[in-house]
């Protein structure tokens, strides 16, 4: 009885061992995986097992909201921030980026300085929407006010030299705002000397302006003065290429097709409206009688008490601005 006995504690003293060494063998995971409870276990394995690293940590989260002092706390915590630290530092940087750590991980290490600097970007993209917009401004506004300069240009030198007192004397004696703008103002006026001893000067003007859609144009004449051979003013010209077609463009906002019939008479009527306008706005101006030529490619003739002006499309389109007093000498 006593070696049975014996036999039966040698024998179950070596199953224990086997035990113990197949236990020992599979790992500690295996260990305390039958030392905790199947509840437990049942929340740790997502940890391990679910597809993305953003619901593993998830799962990570729960199970140590759950299990604060668990049979796997500290593998689980170690393994959640150090996913923690590769997640935020693929997502940091970027709005986008931030967003999508803060959706995964609300509570997570980073989810604080995710807010802060979550914040700073949307108030610096908010800052920078509005110099944006600033900026939208100000290039509408110059780009209004190159179309005012282009549309008004013309009518201005017109204004300048609607003076008779001009005509017959020296470009020197002339109003301050025309001998400024003719010999101050860039470009300086190029002069030569003609056979028959007059001078003719000029100076080109351009005025870059910009239709919505269109894009870029330039309104481009020349401003021409003719001198006697004594040196007084006799006849001022503007003319430029398609001049009458750029400037009411630039009233108009959008392209002139001058295939269209009927657009030569469009512009007739509006280059007649603006002589007249220009005159009228002289101190003193005289009425204005208009002959509406159609020969020697003159438009438009303007008789306004001592001043003559001829509108005409020969070659460019011009408008020519003299009195009775002669360019060659008598």
């Amino acid at each position: 009885m006593r070696g049975q006995l014996a036999t039966s504690r040698r024998a179950f003293a070596l199953i224990t061992a086997a035990a113990m060494a197949t236990l020992a063998g599979s790992g500690c995971r295996t260990v305390r995986g039958a030392l905790s409870t199947p509840e437990e276990h049942a929340a740790f394995k997502p940890t391990r097992t679910l597809p993305t690293l953003e619901e593993r940590m998830r799962a990570g989260e729960d199970y140590l909201a759950r299990y604060p002092d668990g049979t796997f706390t500290a593998e689980v915590r170690r393994a959640y921030l150090r996913a923690d630290d590769a997640l935020w530092a693929s997502k940091q940087g970027s709005v986008a980026g931030m967003e999508s750590y803060l959706a995964a991980l609300p509570r997570g290490p980073h989810a604080k300085l995710a807010r802060r600097e979550l914040d700073a970007k949307r108030l610096a993209s908010v800052d920078l929407l509005g110099r944006g917009a600033r900026s939208t401004e100000e290039r509408l506004a110059a780009a209004a006010a190159a179309r005012v300069r282009a549309r008004e240009a013309l009518g201005t030198w017109v204004r300048r030299f609607a003076d008779p007192s001009i005509f017959g004397a020296a470009m020197v004696d002339a109003p301050e705002d025309l001998v400024v703008a003719w010999s101050l103002a860039l470009p300086q006026p190029k002069c030569k000397r003609l056979p028959d001893g007059s001078r003719r000067c000029t100076k080109l003007v351009t005025e870059a302006y910009e239709i919505p859609r269109e894009g870029e144009r330039e309104l481009v004449f020349e401003v021409r003065v003719d001198e006697s051979p004594e040196g007084r003013v006799c006849q001022a010209v503007l003319s430029g290429p398609r001049l009458f077609t750029r400037w009411e463009e630039a009233t108009l906002l959008a392209p002139l097709d001058e295939s269209i019939p009927g657009v030569d008479n469009q512009l007739l009527v509006l280059v007649q409206s603006m002589v007249e306008a220009t005159i009228a706005t002289r101190p003193g101006a005289p009425e204005c009688t208009v002959d509406s030529v159609g020969n020697a490619g003159v438009w438009l003739q303007f008789t306004c008490g001592e001043l003559h002006l001829a509108v005409s499309r020969v070659g460019e389109d011009s408008v020519a601005i003299s009195t009775a007093y002669p360019c060659s000498s008598p």
